[in-house]
């Protein structure tokens, strides 16, 4: 099974941030709780989940550098049926996004990128 990425509130420092490790040097970089996650994308398909902390609200931005067209999918999914493979999606009400955008999520179990089309790059930012 694939590493998790897990986003929560309280960590030991204020400003645990996947950015703060080297991924190079990491190649579980996942296994680790976060406060802020982001990550630039370059291919097509869905991406990694990112578990949610709780039932409160979460921002969760898109940034798209040139070109590309995206959806973050959105589940109510149990961990173990994410984990699965099996989870109930669906796009978040911005749906398809070919510019940058921005929501709170709220009471879902985890988000992740999907890319139909991806020109140069598209970053997925997220915080607790």
């Amino acid at each position: 099974m694939a590493p998790k990425i897990r986003l929560v509130r309280n960590v030991a420092s204020y400003g645990n941030s996947n950015t703060l490790v080297d991924a190079s040097a990491d190649a579980n970089l996942a296994n680790v709780n976060y406060q802020f996650f982001e990550k630039s994308y370059t291919a097509t398909g869905a991406q990694e989940w990112i578990y949610l902390p709780d039932a409160n609200a979460v921002g969760v931005m898109v940034t798209i550098a040139s070109t590309g067209t995206c959806q973050v999918d959105v589940t109510m999914s149990p961990p173990d049926v994410v984990d699965g493979g099996t989870a109930v999606t669906l796009p978040w009400a911005t749906g398809s996004i070919t510019a940058s955008a921005y929501a709170v999520i709220q009471g879902a179990t985890a988000i992740r990128l999907t890319s139909s089309a991806n020109g140069s790059g598209i970053k997925l930012s997220v915080r607790c």
